[in-house]
């Protein structure tokens, strides 16, 4: 039996075949607590240091430490333990040629025992070494009396001044620019399903406006802009160059829904897209396209919202010539602000046209079955899953 528990240490034959069950699952049970615990918390650790690691200058903050810590460390233990090792050998050799006694192990065990022989560092000091010349303390209690540990004190004392005025800058840096943030209001938590509005103009003001009365949360992206006028105006900005991940990532690229690209530059804008939906694939890209001659170009990109900014204008200018109020009635349905709004209702189940949510006054004005327009139609038409229709609304 006794051959039997030594044998089977696992599972639940241990209550039946060994002698102490009790404290054997007391022990399994503490092993295994200590075990969960410390998987939480070093992969809570290894989070934070992926996540930390993200940004370059800490990156080469923490190899520059890794190189320190490391090189000082087995360093000095080895060249200081390789010259302790040499001067004891030194004394017992003394000691035999002081009494005449053979070089044996009787002897050196003998010598080793009446000679005063130099304690070989372990680990745990050489660190403690390394840190305190690192942070330029400096103790003096341990010190290197090899050529080679003092060639390697030069080392590590220029790598840890270095280190250390890193470790300080970057501090520096993050503690002002998290003041920077505080104190123009850009300290907020993450968004999530909001428009990024990249470049600053008269086009972009407007697309603003609209889409914040229609109470879309909205960041604005731009190289050129002031903090404190945006922030006046109640704009929330991000600095920086849509092209730069760093600054999408500021925005929250990877929880937004839309970002729309409204500067005419179509080359810019390819490249907009691309980083964009590499960094959220379900993202919705919209964008002003200057040249329609790329709109192929621009739909390989994986752009399937653009609006061809010079011929809209176009367009417009020509009906205002014969045509006003159908320009001024296009122009009111498009404004959420005042006058006739259009809307449009996608129809997630199957219903009929009576059946459409839309607010006391309204009126549905087209349908669309299969991405055909239908004009005719009656409250009792029905409508399938995918199918939409178009509504309008008045208000003061």
């Amino acid at each position: 039996m006794d051959n039997l528990s030594h044998i089977i240490r696992s599972g639940t034959w241990i209550t039946y075949y060994s002698p102490k069950p009790d404290k054997i699952r007391e022990k399994i049970f503490i092993h295994l607590f200590i075990g969960s615990l410390m998987f939480v918390v070093l992969s809570k650790f290894f989070r934070t240091i992926f996540a930390v690691l993200k940004n370059r200058n800490l990156q080469i903050i923490f190899f520059l430490v890794l190189i320190t810590f490391g090189l000082g460390t087995f360093g000095f233990r080895y060249f200081e333990n390789q010259g302790i090792e040499n001067d004891n050998k030194t004394a017992i050799q003394q000691y035999l040629d002081d009494n005449n006694l053979k070089d044996n192990k009787t002897n050196r065990a003998i010598a080793e025992v009446n000679v005063e022989l130099g304690e070989l560092y372990d680990y745990h000091t050489s660190f403690y070494w390394t840190f305190t010349t690192v942070t330029t303390v400096g103790f003096g209690d341990f010190s290197p009396v090899t050529t080679w540990g003092r060639i390697l004190y030069y080392a590590v004392g220029m790598l840890g001044i270095s280190t250390i005025g890193l470790v300080i800058g970057e501090l520096g840096s993050r503690l002002v620019e998290v003041s920077f943030m505080k104190m123009r209001g850009l300290k907020k938590k993450k968004l999530k399903d909001h428009v990024i509005l990249v470049g600053w103009n008269s086009t972009s003001k407007v697309t603003y406006e609209e889409l914040t009365s229609r109470g879309l949360k909205c960041v604005v992206i731009d190289e050129n802009q002031d903090f404190i006028e945006m922030k006046d105006k109640g704009i929330q900005l991000i600095p920086g160059s849509a092209l730069d991940t760093e600054v999408l990532g500021k925005a929250d690229i990877d929880t937004a829904k839309t970002i729309i690209l409204p500067i005419l530059n179509d080359e810019n804008n390819v490249m907009m897209s691309l980083k964009a939906k590499r960094l959220n694939k379900n993202i919705k890209v919209i964008l002003a396209v200057k040249d329609e001659e790329n709109m192929d170009v621009i739909e390989h990109a994986g752009v399937k919202s653009m609006v061809p900014s010079s011929k809209v204008n176009g367009l417009l200018l020509a009906n205002s010539v014969d045509e006003k109020h159908v320009v001024d009635f296009i122009v009111d349905v498009c404004q959420e602000t005042e006058g006739l709004d259009i809307n449009q209702h996608v129809v997630d189940k199957p219903m009929l046209v009576k059946e459409i949510p839309i607010g006391p006054g309204d009126k549905v004005i087209t349908i669309y079955k299969k991405g055909k327009p239908i004009l005719n139609f009656k409250n009792s038409t029905k409508l399938s899953k995918g199918d939409w229709a178009i509504s309008l609304s008045y208000h003061e």
